[in-house]
């Protein structure tokens, strides 16, 4: 079996993970409480022999837009990532505040403009669908330095429109992300 470049960065995530999972089943809060380690040197994070490589996560809640068929959007930090406030009204085909829609609505970006470092991984976890009576799951990756998420169907495996899906409840994800 081929070892991928990432591998020790996976592992770095599955730890994180697991560590956040116990933290959870031992009756601890739904939150993770990174807060304190925003602003502690961080080590460098050696994945493929390229120093400067930083491991970041946040948390990113998605609501309906006051606008028909627009989102509204803010992150906070988990770990190493400056928080973006709310933006209002990101409509399809456009891009608002750093935050941006495909034409179609179902790819939701987190533009290159608003996040540190060029984006060179990104995983979602720990996601959910607040009031909103669907199962899906995100689809995340890193594209052009900027991070992509789709939301599945996981009955169709189809990729969702974004305005549709969250009109009118609130989705909310965690994103762990590797910056150079």
């Amino acid at each position: 079996m081929l070892k991928s470049v990432y591998d020790p960065l996976l592992a770095i995530m599955a730890a994180t993970l697991a560590d956040h999972s116990a933290e959870h089943e031992s009756g601890g809060d739904d939150e993770i409480d990174c807060s304190g380690l925003d602003g502690v040197p961080v080590a460098p994070v050696l994945v493929d022999a390229v120093a400067g490589r930083t491991l970041r996560q946040l948390h990113l809640n998605v609501n309906n837009g006051t606008n028909a068929n627009t989102l509204k959007c803010n992150t906070v930090s988990r770990f190493n990532h400056t928080p973006i406030s709310e933006v209002d009204n990101i409509a399809k085909d456009a891009t608002t505040g750093g935050f941006k829609l495909n034409a179609t609505g179902t790819y939701f970006y987190i533009t290159a403009a608003i996040l540190e470092g060029n984006v060179l991984m990104a995983m979602a976890f720990r996601y959910s669908a607040l009031s909103l009576n669907t199962a899906v799951y995100p689809k995340c990756a890193a594209i052009s330095n900027e991070i992509r998420i789709g939301i599945i169907d996981p009955a169709t495996d189809d990729l969702q429109d974004w305005t549709a899906f969250i009109d009118p409840g609130q989705y909310q994800l965690t994103i762990l992300y590797l910056t150079a």
